[in-house]
C-alpha cells in the first residue's frame, strides 16, 4: 500500500510539471519567434514487474516553423527553414555574452547598431572600414565621403564575390553648371570641346561606366584585364584644296564630319614659324661715310624668302610671297624701316632711303655712324603663306569639328618626331610616333590623330577625303602596327579603366595659361620668377618650389615662349637640376598656339595647384589668363567609394549609420535586407551593402538552453553554432516580417484538461490507498 502511494505522488509531480509546462505554451501564445515546448514522459524503475511510477525525461522545444507575418516594419525579420539569430549582450565593461533567437522583432539602437528589443546587439559580417588610400578615389583630397555636393550619380552596384560582397558607388559635383567650352584661340588642334560636348561625353563613359560594373556584377571572381583606347591617324596630301568652297572630311562609322576651307590670312609671326633659320646666308652690308652714314644692302629677289637687316642692334625685315618681284621686296624693306619706332624714334633716325630696281639695292642714309648686317632665309615651305595659314586653319578646324560634334570622341593635329624631316616623311610607318602639336609647320603636314575616350571601344575610318570642285582626293589612313587598336577589358581592369577616363571627363587636367598679351615683356629678355604650389596626397603635404628665369644668363635667353618653355622645363635658367626633378613629377608646359600652357601631368589631373609669375625686373605679377585657364574636363569633382563585406571575417556587430560608416555625412536611408540577411541602406538612389546578418546552425538545437527574454543559451549538448559563407545551407531571412509563436491554444487547452484529469486519477489513487491503508489498521484494533 505504501507503494501505490509513492507511485500517486509520482504521478502528481509529472502531471503538476505538464501543467506548468502548457501554462507556459498558453502565456506564450502571441510571443514572437517562441517555439512551444512539449513534455516527455517516462515509467520509473520495476519491482517485480511492478512499475512504480512516472517522472518526467525532458522539457523539449519544438523547433517547428512558425507562421510568418507580414508587418511593413523595415526592422522586422523572420527565419524561414532552421537557424537562430546570434545578439551579444554587451556591458558597458566591454564583456559580452552570446545568445540565439528567433524573434526578428529588430530596432536601430542609439549607437546605430541593429538590436533586438532589449538592446543585445544583433552579430553578422559586419562592413570593413574604409580604408581611404585603397577604397576611395576622389579628385579631392579632402573629400572622402558622400555630401550633397554630390548630386550626380554616376553608377552603383552591389557586387557578391565568393568570399566577400562589395558596393561600388561612384558620384559627381553637378558637372553641368561647372562646364566650360576651351577657348578656341587658346586651345584649337589640340581636341577642342565645346560645352555640349564634353557634357555628351559624360554621359557616354557613365553608359560605359554603368555597363562595366554590370559585367562585374554578373561575373565578380572572372579574369580582370584594362582596357585601351582606340588611337588611329590620318594624313591629308593638301594638293588639291587650295580656295573657297573646297573642303576636306573624315568619315568615322559611316558618319561623314566635313570641313570647308578656311581663308585667312598669315601673321608675321607664322610666317617666322615658317622661316628656316638654320639656313640663313648672311651677307655683309656695304658702310660708307663719316659723321653721315649711308648702308648700301645689295639683293636678289627670291619667292617665300625673309630679307632681314639687323641696323644698330634693330632688326628689320620683309617676307617675299611666291611671285616675288624686286620693287615689291625693296619696298618692303623701306616700309619695314619707316615703321620701326626703335630706328625712327632713337637717338640715330634715318634720314633717307634710295632704292633701285635694276642693282637690287636699298641705300639708308643716317645723320651719324651707324652698323648693319644683311642676311637672308629661305621658308621651309613653298607655297603661299596665306594659302599656308588657311591650310593650317582648315585642320585645326576639322580636328575641332571632330572633337565637338563626335560624341566620346577627341581629335587633335599630330607630328611623327621620328621623321618630321626624314626622306620618308608623309609615309606612316611601324616604327611612327606621334605627339600633339600646334606648332604651325607641324599642322601644315595635315597629320590629325582620332582617340576614343571611351577604352575599348573601336571605331572605323571610312574614307578621308579632300575635294576641290569636281576632283577628290583620298588621304592616307595609318594601318601599320604604329596605331593603336582598341581592347576591350575584363572584369575589374576594365571597370578600373572606364573609371579613369570618367574621372577624367569629370574633372580633368588643370591648365594655367598666360597669352601673349600676358606675356609682352618676353621679347626684352626680362627676369622673371615662376613660383608653384601642389598638394600631393600621397605625401599628405603642399609641395611648393620656385623657378629663376633670367631673362639672359650665359648667352641662354628668355625672349619668347619657346625659350619660357625650355627654361621651365630645366628647372629655371640657369638650370636648376633639383627643381627640374620637382617639376617633372607634377608638371609639364608647352607652346600652344602661342600659349604659355602649364598643366598637370596625365598621371596628376585630379590635382589642384596654382602658379605666380613675376616680372621680378619690374616688380609685376602676371596673372595668368581668365578666359583661357581651368579645367579640361567638366571641372567638377568624381568621387567612387568601395565599401566591402568580409564574409569570412570575424562577426561583430552591425553598424547602421552611414556617417558612422563614414560612407555620407548624412546618417539615415531606408533600411532593407535579403533573403541571404544582405542588409542595404539606401540613400541617394543608392543600395549601399553595410552587412549580413548571420543565421547560426547547432549539431542539436534542442540542447539549446532557453534563458527567457527569447533567448537561448548554447550547452555542451547543442554545440557550437555553426556558420555558413552569405548564410547558403540555413533559413532564408523574410525582411518586414516577424515569425508568430508555435504555440498552439486549442491544443493547449485540450492538454490542459487531460493533464487535470491525470492530476485527479493521480490524486485518486492515493486516497484510495490511504482508505486502505486505514481499513487494514482499523482490523488490528
Amino acid at each position: 500500500m505504501i507503494g501505490a502511494l509513492w507511485t500517486g505522488i509520482s504521478g502528481l509531480s509529472s502531471q503538476q510539471t505538464a501543467l506548468d509546462n502548457e501554462s507556459n505554451n498558453i502565456a506564450n501564445v502571441n510571443t514572437i519567434g517562441y517555439k512551444s515546448s512539449r513534455i516527455s514522459f517516462a515509467d520509473q524503475m520495476y519491482q517485480d514487474r511492478i512499475g512504480k511510477g512516472s517522472k518526467i525525461l525532458d522539457a523539449e522545444k519544438l523547433y517547428v516553423q512558425g507562421n510568418l507575418k507580414l508587418t511593413g516594419v523595415n526592422y522586422d525579420m523572420a527565419l524561414s527553414g532552421d537557424g537562430f539569430f546570434t545578439v551579444k549582450n554587451k556591458t558597458q565593461g566591454g564583456t559580452s555574452e552570446s545568445f540565439y533567437t528567433r524573434a526578428g522583432n529588430f530596432r536601430m539602437g542609439d549607437n546605430g547598431t541593429l538590436q533586438d528589443a532589449a538592446g543585445n546587439e544583433v552579430q553578422g559580417w559586419a562592413m570593413r572600414p574604409l580604408d581611404t588610400d585603397s577604397d576611395v578615389i576622389s579628385t579631392n583630397p579632402n573629400a572622402t565621403l558622400f555630401t550633397d555636393d554630390y548630386s550626380e550619380l554616376l553608377g552603383s552596384r552591389i557586387i557578391r564575390h565568393d568570399t566577400y560582397v562589395e558596393t561600388i558607388t561612384a558620384k559627381a559635383t553637378d558637372y553641368v553648371s561647372t562646364t566650360r567650352a576651351d577657348s578656341s584661340d587658346a586651345f584649337s588642334g589640340t581636341g577642342l570641346k565645346s560645352k555640349a560636348a564634353k557634357l555628351n561625353d559624360i554621359e557616354i563613359l557613365k553608359k560605359e561606366y554603368t555597363r562595366r560594373l554590370q559585367d562585374l556584377k554578373n561575373t565578380p571572381d572572372g579574369p580582370s584585364s584594362t582596357s585601351i583606347s582606340q588611337k588611329s591617324q590620318v594624313r591629308f596630301e593638301g594638293e588639291t584644296f587650295k580656295g573657297e568652297g573646297d573642303q576636306i572630311s573624315i568619315t568615322i562609322n559611316g558618319t561623314k564630319i566635313a570641313q570647308n576651307f578656311v581663308s585667312t590670312n598669315a601673321t608675321d609671326d607664322l610666317i617666322t614659324s615658317l622661316v628656316d633659320f638654320a639656313g640663313g646666308d648672311t651677307g655683309n652690308s656695304v658702310v660708307t661715310g663719316s659723321g653721315t652714314t649711308t648702308i648700301t644692302n645689295t639683293i636678289t629677289a627670291a619667292n617665300n624668302t625673309r630679307y632681314s637687316m639687323t641696323i644698330d642692334g634693330t632688326e628689320v625685315h620683309y617676307d617675299s610671297d611666291t611671285d616675288a618681284t624686286m620693287q615689291e621686296i625693296l619696298d618692303g624693306l623701306e616700309n619695314a624701316i619707316n615703321t620701326n619706332e626703335a630706328l625712327t624714334s632713337g637717338g640715330n633716325p634715318p634720314t633717307g632711303i634710295t632704292k633701285n630696281n635694276g642693282t637690287g639695292t636699298i641705300e639708308v642714309t643716317f645723320g651719324s655712324n651707324a652698323t648693319a648686317t644683311e642676311t637672308t632665309y629661305a621658308s621651309s615651305v613653298t607655297e603661299d603663306y596665306n594659302l599656308v595659314a588657311s591650310k593650317i586653319a582648315t585642320y585645326k578646324a576639322l580636328a575641332d569639328k571632330i572633337s565637338s560634334t563626335v560624341p566620346g570622341m577627341t581629335a587633335y593635329n599630330v607630328i611623327d618626331p621620328i621623321t618630321a624631316e626624314a626622306v620618308d616623311q608623309g609615309k606612316f610607318e611601324e616604327k611612327d610616333t606621334f605627339n600633339s602639336t600646334t606648332n604651325p609647320l607641324d599642322v601644315y603636314k595635315g597629320m590629325i590623330e582620332i582617340k576614343s575616350l571611351v577604352p575599348g571601344q573601336d571605331f572605323i575610318i571610312n574614307s578621308i577625303q579632300e575635294m576641290s570642285s569636281s576632283t577628290t582626293v583620298s588621304g592616307e589612313v595609318n594601318d601599320t602596327l604604329s596605331r593603336t587598336k582598341a581592347q576591350s577589358g575584363t572584369g575589374v581592369g576594365a571597370l578600373e579603366s572606364i573609371q579613369d577616363a570618367l574621372s577624367r571627363a569629370i574633372t580633368g587636367n588643370q591648365r594655367n595659361v598666360y597669352a601673349p598679351a600676358d606675356l609682352a615683356t618676353l621679347d626684352t629678355g626680362i627676369d622673371h620668377t615662376l613660383d608653384f604650389s601642389i598638394y600631393d596626397p600621397t605625401l599628405k603635404k603642399n609641395i611648393e618650389f620656385s623657378l629663376t628665369l633670367e631673362g639672359s644668363n650665359g648667352g641662354v635667353d628668355i625672349t619668347n615662349v619657346d625659350e619660357m618653355v625650355a627654361a621651365i622645363q630645366n628647372g629655371g635658367n640657369p638650370m636648376d637640376t633639383t627643381k627640374q626633378v620637382q617639376f617633372n613629377n607634377y608638371f609639364k608646359v608647352e607652346n600652344v598656339n602661342g600659349n604659355l600652357v602649364i598643366s598637370t601631368k596625365d598621371s596628376k589631373y585630379d590635382l589642384e595647384f596654382s602658379t605666380t609669375l613675376t616680372d621680378t625686373t619690374n616688380s609685376i605679377v602676371k596673372d595668368k589668363n581668365a578666359d583661357y585657364s581651368g579645367r579640361k574636363g567638366a571641372g567638377a569633382e568624381f568621387l567612387e567609394i568601395t565599401n566591402t563585406i568580409e564574409q569570412t571575417a570575424t562577426q561583430d556587430s552591425l553598424q547602421l549609420k552611414l556617417d558612422a560608416l563614414n560612407i555620407s555625412n548624412s546618417p539615415f536611408g531606408e533600411f532593407n535586407i535579403d533573403q541571404s540577411g544582405l542588409i542595404t541602406m539606401k540613400q541617394g538612389g543608392v543600395d549601399f551593402a553595410i552587412g549580413q546578418v548571420s543565421i547560426a546552425l547547432f549539431n542539436n538545437q534542442r540542447g539549446l538552453l532557453p534563458s527567457g527574454d527569447n533567448l537561448l543559451a548554447k550547452t555542451n549538448s547543442s554545440g557550437d553554432p555553426i556558420y555558413n559563407t552569405n548564410n547558403s545551407k540555413t533559413a532564408k531571412i523574410e525582411g518586414k516580417t516577424l515569425e508568430l509563436s508555435t504555440a498552439d491554444l486549442s491544443e493547449s487547452l485540450v492538454n490542459l484538461m487531460v493533464f487535470q484529469r491525470a492530476f485527479e486519477a493521480n490524486a485518486k489513487s492515493i486516497t484510495t490507498s490511504d482508505q486502505l491503508l486505514n481499513t487494514l489498521i482499523n482490523l488490528k484494533r
